[in-house]
């Protein structure tokens, strides 16, 4: 799956940042999640990963770059890719958020 294009948020082309695997070509991107985008919760996360130096790419499913465009969100959420060899390292990070999160509502 070829999904490395785009301009990461330190205006530098994401295929500059992404990981190379041993040939030098841009390591395979994995699906790591589904996100709402009416809350902004694809931004923080995106912005969370990235601040752990993990890089991602949103694509928006079915119609949804449409909706993005005219509405500001996609109405089917984003799906979030990263890195495979980053990926354990990314579920690590949500799930630890999540546990926080967790513990601060209680």
């Amino acid at each position: 799956m070829s999904l490395i294009f785009g301009i990461h948020n330190d205006k530098k082309p994401l295929t500059e940042i992404w990981p190379k695997d041993d040939n030098g070509d841009n390591e395979e991107a994995v699906f790591l999640c589904n996100l709402s985008s009416s809350d902004m919760e694809d931004e923080l996360l995106v912005s969370m990963l990235d601040a752990y130096g993990i890089p991602t790419v949103k694509k928006y499913p079915c119609d949804g770059a449409f909706g993005k465009v005219i509405l500001g969100m996609s109405g089917l959420g984003t799906d979030l890719f990263v890195p495979k060899s980053l990926y354990k390292d990314a579920v690590t990070l949500i799930n630890q958020t999540e546990e926080d999160t967790d513990e601060q509502l209680s």
